[in-house]
């Protein structure tokens, strides 16, 4: 479980004003990491 700074439930869509580029790219690296080693 990763808890990111802030309240704001849509970080990672930079469509959006909630958009914080530095959480969502921490997001999009440990999601590529897991997924890099799920079998």
């Amino acid at each position: 479980l990763f808890l990111y700074p802030g309240n704001r439930h849509l970080f990672a869509d930079s469509s959006l004003s909630d958009y914080d580029e530095g959480a969502a790219t921490l997001l999009r690296q440990r999601v590529l990491s897991f997924l890099d080693n799920v079998e």
